[in-house]
């Protein structure tokens, strides 16, 4: 059986695109969110848009200190996470962002509907964690 890599090698240098990928989906989670009015059927796409927010300001932290991102599942990216920040990495955020993954079959492809106040709470959640990503990643190691 063939193991497959659970990350792979990514230039550091990469690091400030992911950062600013998370960044334009958190912005269209929270716009979406804005304009919605209450029952609208946006609760899958502002959720979506909160996991790959959150995906991104992962990948952009494992690529910044230690030139690695997840490889494929995403949900081992709470693992890549931890090997590559270490303390760094506070346990109430890895539990955030394992909740927030764990919803992304759901909202994906399981044809679960989220309604507008799901969509909502998923985001104050990304909203948490990707502030909390955002500071980390400022004192990322430069170039």
């Amino acid at each position: 059986m063939v193991k497959r890599a659970t990350s792979r090698r990514v230039d550091r240098s990469q690091a400030s695109k992911y950062a600013a990928t998370g960044h334009v989906f958190l912005e269209s989670a929270r716009a979406l969110a804005a304009v919605a009015d209450e029952g609208a059927p946006y609760g899958n796409a502002i959720g979506l848009l909160s996991i790959h927010a959150s995906i991104s300001y992962t990948d952009a932290l494992t690529i910044a200190f230690g030139e690695r991102k997840s490889a494929e599942e995403h949900g081992r990216a709470v693992d890549t996470l931890r090997t590559t920040l270490g303390s760094r990495l506070e346990d109430k955020q890895a539990r955030m962002l394992r909740q927030i993954l764990l919803q992304k079959d759901a909202v994906s492809y399981q044809g679960v509907f989220y309604s507008l106040e799901d969509g909502r709470r998923l985001l104050d959640k990304a909203e948490s964690y990707c502030k909390w990503a955002r500071e980390v990643f400022e004192t990322r190691p430069t170039l």
